[in-house]
């Protein structure tokens, strides 16, 4: 019998923990069944296999008691829990049910916030709960050591990217920018990403203003939609730059965005691991990327994309204008990046959690 996993998780919104549970329950093994139960029917990500909805309001407590249900009528052997509110509801759910338990930390550990300053206090009295943590970066192990969760109980699985559905093959760049209305001589740098503080999308609109007043032609394509996107259409608008910035929203297609791009760019102020940076190395797309948190693990300066000194809009546009004149500077970061992304691997991901999960079952 294969094992069942019930994954909770608090949407299925786009974002670096539903990729990763994308990845998770559409190519894992046949010695895993997977469950998934977003506990707002809210929706951007499709992902294929068995998902579970129930009609409750938010912050209705039937959703935990749900929980429960699922776990007797499926059988649940592994309860795998994403984010922070379902974190701390399987870790209060042992009280009520012996089931084992898998926090899975994608960086919500570090917000700040008074939600997420109780999301701490509630850790660091019930994780011991937990039979084991999953950290996305040793960023995240740390803050979660910081708590003291234990080395133990701790184990770090990057994320990963899939070759197969960022493969820069499949579509061309002429047909990436005729499909946006890109015209084809553009020099187009891409952001790709929820349009908040944290994902720095201010600094590089600032950036481009800089561009614009040194006379440096390029137009930026934002694909991403979030809480920050009206005041970035405002300060677009105060810059001048309607011309030069488009706002392309939320798009399903990451991929052709990312391939109708010359250089791509990740101004993250904090970034627990930062998987749209693996995406552009995956598509050869030579990166400009902050040295964040998670993101400095594995993006090298001057070899895997340009690190910008402090993350400023100044710096940014520094490293945009020096990419933009240096066409074998691009190539380079492009070739080194694909060739460091292979490590990876969705198949190796894979391999870790389904190893992970027959092995707590032993």
């Amino acid at each position: 019998m294969p094992a069942k996993v019930l994954h909770i998780i608090g949407s299925l919104g786009l974002g670096g923990a539903q990729v990763c549970l994308k990845y998770i329950a559409e190519h894992s093994s046949e010695n895993v069944e997977h469950f998934i139960y977003p506990l707002r029917n809210d929706t951007d990500i499709e992902i294929k296999g068995n998902i579970i909805r129930f009609n409750y309001p938010n912050y209705d407590p039937r959703k935990f008691f749900a929980i429960l249900k699922l776990i007797r009528m499926y059988d649940i052997d592994i309860v795998h829990a994403h984010l922070h509110k379902p974190i701390i509801a399987s870790l209060l759910l042992r009280y009520f049910k012996r089931v084992k338990v898998i926090a899975h930390e994608h960086g919500s550990v570090a917000y700040p916030g008074i939600q997420y300053a109780l999301y701490r206090a509630l850790l660091r009295l019930l994780y011991r709960n937990a039979d084991v943590f999953i950290a996305v970066s040793n960023a995240t192990a740390r803050w979660l050591r910081e708590l003291g969760i234990p080395d133990a109980k701790i184990k770090i699985i990057y994320n990963a990217v899939h070759p197969a559905e960022f493969d820069f093959q499949k579509v061309s760049q002429e047909q990436a920018r005729k499909a946006l209305c890109i015209k084809q001589d553009d020099f187009v740098i891409g952001f790709v990403g929820r349009l908040v503080f944290d994902k720095g999308a201010d600094l590089l609109i600032e950036a481009m203003g800089i561009l614009k007043d040194r006379n440096i032609p390029c137009v930026l394509v934002l694909a991403g939609e979030g809480s920050e996107r009206e005041a970035l259409e405002k300060l677009t608008a105060r810059l001048g730059l309607e011309n030069r910035v488009r706002f392309l929203g939320f798009r399903r297609d990451v991929a052709d965005v990312i391939t109708a791009c010359d250089i791509g760019v990740v101004p993250s102020r904090f970034e627990p691991f930062g998987i749209v940076a693996l995406e552009f190395m995956q598509m050869r797309v030579p990166m400009i990327c902050s040295g964040a948190d998670g993101l400095a693990e594995f993006v090298e300066n001057g070899k895997t994309a340009l690190i910008p000194i402090a993350n400023t809009y100044e710096d940014i546009a520094d490293c945009v204008e020096r990419l933009i004149k240096t066409p074998a500077l691009r190539q380079s970061l492009a070739e080194n990046a694909y060739k460091h992304v292979q490590q990876f691997s969705v198949e190796r991901q894979l391999d870790e959690f389904n190893n992970l999960y027959l092995t707590m079952l032993k």
